[in-house]
């Protein structure tokens, strides 16, 4: 027992209902101070998000019928990923030079104002 070590699965058995349980705990005392008198549509939107939960499940298991639930995942992650870093690479592109140049911008104005200040 002195030098086992556990593995990430054990690990993740150890930690989901610690994590469950804070969960379970602090969502509706936070929900119910911000929603205040529309504590009731919490369940519903909750609700409607576990339900889209479980149609994405199902269509999943139909589309890949003889797939593991590992293998639908990593099926899943690769296609968004590429798709996901198509719109990184179109937002790199053409909008680092949009960005860079309004940061640009306010850092010259930034420097002016000092260096105006300085020779006052």
């Amino acid at each position: 027992m002195e030098n086992e070590k556990i593995t990430s699965v054990q690990m993740m058995m150890l930690l989901y209902p610690a994590i469950t349980t804070t969960a379970i705990l602090l969502v509706p005392g936070v929900t119910a101070q911000h929603a205040q008198q529309d504590m009731w549509l919490s369940p519903i939107w909750a609700s409607l998000i576990g339900f889209l939960t479980v149609h994405i499940t199902v269509q999943l298991y139909r589309l890949y019928p003889k797939k593991h639930r590992l293998n639908i995942a990593w099926i899943s992650l690769v296609r968004f990923s590429a798709s996901s870093s198509a719109c990184f690479c179109y937002f790199f592109i053409f909008m680092s030079p949009r960005l860079l140049s309004a940061n640009t911008e306010s850092l010259s104005s930034v420097t002016f104002c000092f260096a105006r200040r300085l020779t006052l």
